[in-house]
């Protein structure tokens, strides 16, 4: 059976979704990575007589959706192929809804003239994206001026640092009307946290505010608020406040393989000593570019399911340390200790609460920064 990466939306998130989408009578609909129609079936409760526009990867899907919805329109094509831009030709529409992929995907000649479409220069030369920034250009590049896009995506692109570039270039050419966040693991499939995102098509003012929903486990809104839209993507708001004249977090710049070539001294996720316990490196002098562990450090694994949050504490030596872990320097012990209390009673609730991935759950420099420094 062939895997395409599906990630199947539930009747309470389709609902959701159509729920807040601002558009009075639309008369025409695309879904890019339709699935089986579970969005579609929603739209079609609000508005009888929209008609969709289908694109549909899977053939078994393709069928389905024929059958479900027998007036509307369906091909069966890799939207990322160039066939399916000729396909879809001058045709515009009132509304976009998705759930694409949530994977890496190489570009190709298709996939650079949306993004340069829709997003500028700056994003053409990059030879992987995600698949969601392809999704979401080739979907505002289809829709009328005006027009709504309603899309899931995952919270590495609305909270990475690495994407501030990417919303900025999609929130200053259109409108964010609302930012919706699920809890984790509201996705089969996946235990990344969530969003929806409703976009309008069409630029507004410079710092125009939009609605930030938060939906708990049942898809009920249990807060809403405003906020500036540069928010997402103000540099002052990301890189600058992770300083602190407290503690330092270092995350290694090199694989674990690279790690071993350079020294028979280094720590990755595969070396590390029981959870919790004192390790004792080899006194030795390393040089390089690289970023090394040294005594009293708090060496914790940073990716991997299983061992998520696996901690050591550098008694004596130092170590090359791999791309796969934080090190942790505290500059007063009293600190350290403080973190190290809260951690092993806490960490795996916190855990929880703030590990991200769609696939590999890992955990952001940001959110263990913004923890160490709530507790100092």
């Amino acid at each position: 059976m062939v895997d395409f990466n599906q990630y199947y939306t539930s009747k309470d998130v389709s609902d959701l979704l159509t729920s807040f989408i601002t558009f009075d009578n639309p008369k025409t609909c695309l879904e890019l990575s339709a699935g089986e129609g579970a969005l579609l079936h929603a739209l079609r409760k609000r508005w009888t007589n929209l008609h969709f526009t289908t694109i549909e990867i899977d053939p078994i899907n393709h069928k389905v959706l024929k059958d479900a919805f027998p007036y509307s329109t369906h091909f069966c094509v890799d939207a990322t192929e160039e066939y399916c831009k000729i396909l879809l030709g001058n045709s515009s529409f009132d509304l976009a809804v998705c759930n694409p992929p949530f994977e890496s995907i190489n570009t190709n000649d298709n996939i650079r003239f949306f993004l340069e479409s829709i997003l500028g220069d700056k994003f053409v030369r990059l030879k992987k994206i995600r698949a969601e920034m392809f999704f979401l250009a080739i979907n505002l590049f289809f829709l009328k001026e005006n027009g709504i896009l309603a899309i899931i995506v995952p919270e590495l692109l609305i909270e990475g640092i690495k994407f501030r570039d990417f919303r900025e270039s999609v929130f200053t050419n259109n409108t964010l009307q609302y930012l919706i966040e699920f809890k984790h693991r509201s996705f089969k499939k996946t235990e990344a946290k969530t969003y929806i995102l409703v976009i309008k098509k069409g630029k507004s003012d410079s710092n125009y505010s939009f609605h930030r929903v938060k939906v708990d486990s049942n898809f009920k809104v249990v807060k809403s608020s405003t906020s500036a839209i540069k928010s997402l993507y103000n540099i002052s708001d990301f890189g600058k406040q992770l300083c602190s004249n407290k503690f330092l977090i270092l995350r290694g710049n090199i694989s674990g393989k690279e790690c071993k070539r350079i020294s028979e001294a280094y720590i990755h996720t595969t070396t590390m000593s029981n959870d919790l316990c004192y390790v004792y490196l080899p006194e030795i002098e390393i040089n390089g570019n690289v970023k090394k562990a040294i005594a009293g450090d708090i060496i914790i694994s940073r990716v991997g399911t299983r061992v998520l949050g696996k901690t050591n504490i550098v008694a004596v030596g130092e170590a090359v340390i791999s791309d796969c872990v934080f090190c942790v320097r505290f500059f007063n012990s009293n600190d350290r200790i403080t973190f190290l209390n809260f951690w092993k009673e806490n960490r795996k609730s916190w855990l929880i609460k703030n590990a991200t991935g769609t696939c590999a759950m890992h955990i952001t420099k940001e959110k263990m920064f913004k923890l160490i420094e709530s507790l100092l």
